[in-house]
């Protein structure tokens, strides 16, 4: 199951992000602006945070493997 997430990773995270770069750079147009910068920044806040988010759950995975091997049930 949790590799099943791991691979799905990479397919999930470049069609949010560019759905998210989609959605930005329509309301700039909507004000009048290009939004292609504005874009690109919201979707790469986006992945910064997905990033530290990914490395978080790496670092909770390798603790939790740690303590259960050490404690019984």
């Amino acid at each position: 199951m949790v590799a099943g997430l791991f691979l799905a990773f990479p397919a999930i995270l470049p069609a949010s992000v560019t759905l998210i770069e989609k959605h930005e750079m329509s309301m700039k147009r909507r004000a009048g602006f290009e939004g292609r910068r504005r874009g690109r920044a919201v979707a790469g806040v986006y992945v910064n945070g997905t990033a530290i988010g990914s490395l978080g759950l790496l670092v909770f995975a390798a603790m939790s493997w740690e303590l259960m091997t050490r404690e019984p049930a």
